[in-house]
């Protein structure tokens, strides 16, 4: 049985210049929590926003390997919030796992146990290092869960956009930023589009809000209740 290992802390030796986490750094790590087909647009576009607000809000910049893995904590927290928001808007059960939340990211034992209170056990009945990095992975999910949806509605400035940019995510946003007229192109005998307005965020909320059906409904009260 593995014994509990207590790490001295890092807090102390977080002096100097702090280095941040980027988008070119993790994308695809967030992409495959985001089960992103690509590295662009979409659900990684989303992805990247998210990001950036964490960023805006100091919550990617780190000076020791316990603070960067606190961070690398929080894009899981993204992305199992994303994974609960898809699989409750397409009516799925959620069965996604500590485990394939902890794949995608390169976390190792001893950053996490920097980042754990020292009376904090997570030895009781561990037996292998990976059983502890699980456990320490999975109490940091629940320390950073609250922090890190309190940072997405400010960043995204409120509940109802913070949804309304979920909403978007895997669908062409084209469809509701734009108010488009067709017409027929004499010249190459074809129909084309014609951009009559371009809506503001403001706007945009409004299109999205308004076209209210059960399903999307039920989705917006999950995530008002998540949030």
């Amino acid at each position: 049985m593995v014994q509990q290992v207590h790490f001295p802390s890092e807090e102390s030796n977080s002096g100097g210049t702090a280095s941040e986490v980027t988008w070119e750094d993790v994308k695809r790590p967030v992409c495959t929590l985001l089960d992103a087909p690509k590295t662009d647009g979409g659900p990684a576009e989303w992805g990247e926003r998210a990001l950036k607000i964490l960023s805006d809000a100091g919550m990617t910049r780190y000076k020791t390997a316990a603070q960067r893995a606190r961070v690398h904590v929080r894009l899981a927290v993204i992305g199992r919030f994303y994974q609960r928001y898809r699989a409750h808007r397409e009516g799925l059960p959620y069965y996604s796992s500590t485990e394939n939340l902890l794949a995608p990211l390169d976390l190792k034992l001893a950053p996490l146990l920097q980042s754990i209170p020292e009376d904090v056990a997570l030895n009781g009945g561990a037996e292998s290092e990976h059983e502890l990095i699980r456990r320490a992975f999975q109490y940091l999910l629940d320390e950073e869960r609250r922090p890190v949806l309190d940072a997405l509605v400010e960043g995204f400035e409120g509940r109802q956009r913070f949804f309304m940019w979920l909403w978007l995510s895997d669908r062409r946003e084209e469809e509701y930023r734009y108010d488009k007229e067709e017409y027929w192109d004499e010249d190459e005998e074809a129909f084309k589009e014609r951009v009559i307005r371009e809506y503001t965020d403001g706007d945009l909320e409004t299109q999205v809000m308004m076209h209210t059906f059960p399903e999307k409904q039920s989705v917006y009260e999950w995530v008002m209740r998540q949030i």
